[in-house]
Protein backbone atom coordinates (compact mmCIF):
# COMPACT_ATOMS: atom_id res chain seq x y z
CA UNK A 1 0.00 0.00 0.00
CA UNK A 2 2.81 2.55 0.97
CA UNK A 3 4.07 2.06 -2.82
CA UNK A 4 1.37 2.88 -4.32
CA UNK A 5 0.98 6.31 -2.48
CA UNK A 6 5.04 6.67 -3.18
CA UNK A 7 4.25 6.48 -7.02
CA UNK A 8 1.40 8.38 -6.57
CA UNK A 9 3.32 11.30 -4.79
CA UNK A 10 6.17 10.83 -7.35
CA UNK A 11 3.71 11.54 -10.30
CA UNK A 12 2.04 14.22 -9.33
CA UNK A 13 5.71 16.02 -8.15
CA UNK A 14 6.96 15.15 -11.58
CA UNK A 15 3.46 16.96 -13.43
CA UNK A 16 4.20 19.68 -11.61
CA UNK A 17 7.47 20.43 -12.33
CA UNK A 18 6.64 19.87 -15.67
CA UNK A 19 3.72 22.51 -15.65
CA UNK A 20 6.38 24.78 -14.13
CA UNK A 21 8.69 24.45 -16.82
CA UNK A 22 6.21 24.27 -19.47
CA UNK A 23 5.07 27.55 -18.30
CA UNK A 24 8.45 29.50 -18.02
CA UNK A 25 8.77 28.90 -22.26
CA UNK A 26 5.22 31.12 -22.79
CA UNK A 27 5.64 34.85 -22.79
CA UNK A 28 3.19 36.73 -21.23
CA UNK A 29 4.03 40.48 -21.55
CA UNK A 30 0.42 41.73 -22.11
CA UNK A 31 1.18 45.18 -21.74
CA UNK A 32 0.22 48.15 -24.09
CA UNK A 33 1.65 52.05 -24.01
CA UNK A 34 -1.40 54.65 -22.73
CA UNK A 35 -0.25 57.96 -22.11
CA UNK A 36 -1.67 60.28 -19.17
CA UNK A 37 -1.37 63.32 -20.04
CA UNK A 38 2.21 63.87 -21.25
CA UNK A 39 3.15 60.62 -19.10
CA UNK A 40 3.88 57.41 -21.25
CA UNK A 41 2.78 54.54 -18.73
CA UNK A 42 2.67 50.73 -19.37
CA UNK A 43 -0.63 48.61 -18.40
CA UNK A 44 -2.41 45.26 -19.18
CA UNK A 45 -4.42 44.90 -22.14
CA UNK A 46 -7.93 44.40 -20.38
CA UNK A 47 -7.10 48.21 -18.51
CA UNK A 48 -6.32 49.48 -22.56
CA UNK A 49 -9.23 47.86 -23.27
CA UNK A 50 -11.31 49.55 -20.61
CA UNK A 51 -10.02 52.96 -20.67
CA UNK A 52 -9.44 53.70 -24.65
CA UNK A 53 -12.50 51.83 -25.64
CA UNK A 54 -10.38 50.16 -28.12
CA UNK A 55 -11.00 45.87 -28.53
CA UNK A 56 -8.59 43.67 -27.32
CA UNK A 57 -7.83 41.49 -30.41
CA UNK A 58 -6.95 44.90 -32.13
CA UNK A 59 -4.38 45.78 -28.85
CA UNK A 60 -2.84 42.16 -28.52
CA UNK A 61 -2.83 42.51 -32.79
CA UNK A 62 -1.41 46.31 -33.16
CA UNK A 63 -0.05 47.39 -30.01
CA UNK A 64 1.66 44.69 -27.82
CA UNK A 65 5.26 44.47 -27.99
CA UNK A 66 5.51 47.76 -29.38
CA UNK A 67 6.19 51.49 -28.52
CA UNK A 68 3.01 52.89 -29.74
CA UNK A 69 0.55 54.86 -27.71
CA UNK A 70 -3.02 53.58 -27.75
CA UNK A 71 -4.76 56.85 -26.37
CA UNK A 72 -4.18 59.56 -23.81
CA UNK A 73 -6.07 60.12 -21.00
CA UNK A 74 -6.33 62.12 -18.34
CA UNK A 75 -5.24 61.98 -14.80
CA UNK A 76 -9.29 61.74 -13.45
CA UNK A 77 -9.49 58.47 -15.09
CA UNK A 78 -5.97 57.55 -14.54
CA UNK A 79 -6.94 57.31 -10.71
CA UNK A 80 -10.65 55.92 -11.23
CA UNK A 81 -8.69 53.13 -12.89
CA UNK A 82 -5.90 52.74 -10.54
CA UNK A 83 -3.34 53.72 -13.13
CA UNK A 84 -0.01 54.78 -11.08
CA UNK A 85 2.29 57.14 -13.57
Amino acid sequence: MNIIKILASSAVAVGLAMGSALAQDVEQDGLVNIAVEDTQVQVPVSVAANVCGVDVSVLVSDFVGTDKVVCTIDQETAAENNIEY
